[in-house]
């Protein structure tokens, strides 16, 4: 009784939580969800917090972590147990020491829980007779080999597979061609899985619903990786919230960098209207898009789990800027015929440019399959990148002599910049189905003492395009 004995204890150090799954198949949607936490042996518990928000979302919504019979535990609302799946981390207050899991920056590498997911629907009617390029953000499971067939072909709108109801292409960048979904020979093309895209049409309106096929919330943990071969890639937006395209990265360089490092083009998506839109700002759920790998290797995209903040948008990283001197201007060429319709063709000058390829020159996208039309400037002769371009943006004027077409040639002495462009089309089943009108915009901002001409080789005919802003062949 006149001494004592002493044994130091050393403070806790690591919590570890432990989601308990609501049914046989994982975290079901709309059920609360129970984490359990467990603290070191010897550790007193005296308060917590657990922070949660949806898949991709930029704030944290917090419950207190409770504290029954020895065990400490928190329970994240069923509100929250969705299609975009849970990210939470949790925070722990002992006699000593404050600790959280994960341990270290827990708010900027959150554990993420994924969501079993019945059926998952679009939240709008698409039209039918119009094609669409779609994505499924959702997984399936390594095992499942089924097709968009495999999801379609139980809904009244679509049924069986049957091109007189319904189609689906996909591009190949092997073949660099379309091919069709009834092609066996291409199942493993036509796998179902988050970030590919697909062309779709049907002959009514149609919704894309996942149902009865059973998926999983695509994970948040960590930026979703999609290959790129070289050439032409149609993907599709893995995430049920959108993504800003800037906020991407391939390998190691963010998107404006491979852009400006000539390793990549920026994205190519498809407007309700039926035309490309080559100046996206942001990738959408259940939409596909194109991306180019200008590289000889295959290259990855990382699609960051972040969703985008909209109308907080920024100039795509190769859209050609404003003129800042009076010598820099672009002209737009609006192609269409019998209802389709190519509205994004640009040349121009721009003294960051260069007279052959440089970031600035976009190539022209596949033509989608169906009714399509394709304006172009062909460039097969360039040693970089060769060929077809909606974009061709130059440096500025050189010498125009006989080796220009047309008009230019009798004209000694000029200078300036030719553009050459073809037009293909795949719609003349209708009265007047071989004509193309052309329309031109912002020929204004060319110096007015400038001469703009459009000359037709095979009619040998000139056209001064101050003389009006449209045209018919």
């Amino acid at each position: 009784p006149d001494s004592l004995y002493s044994r130091e204890v050393e403070a806790p150090e690591i919590i570890t939580t432990t989601p308990v799954p609501t049914g046989e198949s994982g975290f079901l949607e709309g059920l609360n969800i129970r984490i359990g936490v467990d603290l070191p042996q010897g550790a007193t518990f005296v308060s917590g917090a657990a922070h949660y928000r949806a898949g991709g979302a930029a704030s944290f919504d917090t419950v207190s972590v409770g504290f029954e019979e020895g065990n400490a535990f928190a329970v994240l609302p069923d509100s929250i147990v969705g299609q975009r799946g849970i990210e939470y981390w949790i925070e722990v207050q002992t006699l000593t020491a404050t600790l959280t899991d994960p341990p270290r920056d827990p708010d900027q590498n959150p554990h993420s829980i994924r969501v079993s997911i019945d059926d998952m629907s679009e939240s709008g009617t698409f039209p039918g007779e119009r094609y669409r390029m779609v994505s499924v953000p959702l997984d399936f499971g390594a095992d499942f080999t089924g097709t968009l067939a495999s999801i379609l072909s139980d809904q009244p709108e679509f049924g069986p597979y049957d091109p007189f109801r319904w189609r689906c292409f996909r591009f190949s960048p092997a073949d660099t061609a379309h091919a069709e979904v009834s092609d066996e020979r291409n199942d493993d093309l036509f796998y179902l899985s988050p970030g590919r895209g697909f062309w779709l049409i049907s002959r009514n309106a149609h919704v894309i619903s996942t149902a009865p096929i059973t998926g999983t919330s695509v994970a948040t943990h960590a930026p979703f990786e999609i290959s790129l071969e070289p050439g032409w890639n149609q993907i599709g937006h893995p995430f049920v919230f959108p993504v800003e395209w800037r906020s991407m990265t391939f390998d190691t360089l963010t998107a404006p960098e491979a852009v400006d490092s000539g390793i990549i083009q920026t994205p190519v998506g498809w407007s309700e209207d039926g035309t490309y839109d080559y100046e996206i700002d942001n990738m959408y759920p259940f939409n596909g898009s194109w991306i180019k790998n200008l590289s000889s290797s295959p290259v990855v995209l990382a699609v960051p789990p972040v969703e985008a903040i909209e109308n907080a948008t920024q100039p795509p990283p190769n859209q050609v800027p404003d003129g800042e001197d009076a010598g820099e201007w672009t002209i737009r060429i609006i192609a269409s015929s019998i209802g389709a319709r190519d509205s994004f063709n640009l040349v121009g000058i721009n003294k960051d440019a260069n007279v052959s390829w440089d970031p600035q020159d976009q190539a022209e996208a596949p033509m989608a399959p169906g009714r399509m039309l394709s304006l172009y400037f062909p460039h097969s002769s360039w040693k970089t990148h060769p060929g077809e371009y909606t974009t061709d943006i130059r440096s500025g004027y050189i010498a125009l002599d006989a080796t220009q077409p047309g008009a230019l040639a009798t004209n000694e002495g000029a200078w300036g910049q030719a553009w050459r462009f073809d037009v293909a089309k795949t719609c003349t089943d209708a009265p007047g189905g071989d004509e193309v009108s052309l329309t031109f915009q912002g020929y204004d901002d060319v110096p007015i003492d400038a001469k703009i001409y459009l000359i037709d080789n095979e009619r040998q005919q000139v056209n001064d395009w101050r003389d009006g802003d449209r045209c018919t062949w």
